[in-house]
C-alpha cells in the first residue's frame, strides 16, 4: 500500500488539488488538439471543418477513436476543473450546486464517450463488450443508491 507521508486533511487537500489540476490543464489541451486534428482530417477530405462533427459514424475508424477520445476528455475536463477550481478556493464546504452539475454532466459525457471508444475498438467482437458494461455500469449505479438510501 503506498502511504502518502503526513497526510494530514491539509496534505491531502493539497494533492487532490494537484492531481485535479494537472488532469484539467493536460485534458484541455489534448481536447484543443483533437478537435484541431479532426478539423484538420475533415477538411482534408472536403467535409468542411465540422464534418467530422456531422458525419460522425461515416468517419475512418482512427477519426472515430479521435472524436471518441475527445468526448471522454471533455467529460474528464468537465468533472475534474470543477473540483480543481472548489479546492483552489479554499474547499468552502458544501460542494456548490453547479459543480455537482458539472461532476455530474462530465460523468455522463465521459461514459458516452467511453461507450463509443469502446464500440469502436470491439466493432469485430459484436455488441457484447458494451452491453456488457453497460449491465455492470447499471449494477454498480443501482448498489451505489441503495447503499447511499440504506445510510442514516
Amino acid at each position: 500500500m503506498i502511504r502518502i507521508p503526513h497526510a494530514q486533511p491539509e496534505g491531502i487537500q493539497i494533492f487532490l488539488e494537484t492531481s485535479n489540476g494537472v488532469w484539467s490543464i493536460i485534458t484541455a489541451f489534448v481536447v484543443f488538439f483533437l478537435v484541431l486534428h479532426l478539423v484538420t482530417c475533415s477538411r482534408s477530405a472536403q467535409r468542411g471543418a465540422l464534418g467530422w462533427l456531422w458525419g460522425a459514424f461515416r468517419m475512418s475508424q482512427a477519426m472515430q477513436l479521435a472524436a471518441a477520445t475527445m468526448v471522454v476528455l471533455c467529460g474528464v475536463l468537465v468533472s475534474r476543473a470543477p473540483i480543481w477550481l472548489w479546492y483552489a478556493m479554499g474547499a468552502p464546504r458544501p460542494l456548490p450546486s453547479p459543480f455537482l452539475v458539472c461532476i455530474a454532466v462530465g460523468a455522463l459525457v465521459g461514459s458516452v464517450g467511453g461507450l463509443w471508444m469502446l464500440r469502436i475498438i470491439t466493432r469485430p467482437r459484436g455488441p457484447w463488450p458494451v452491453l456488457l458494461t453497460l449491465m455492470v455500469l447499471i449494477g454498480y449505479l443501482a448498489f451505489t443508491v441503495v447503499a447511499v438510501a440504506g445510510q442514516p
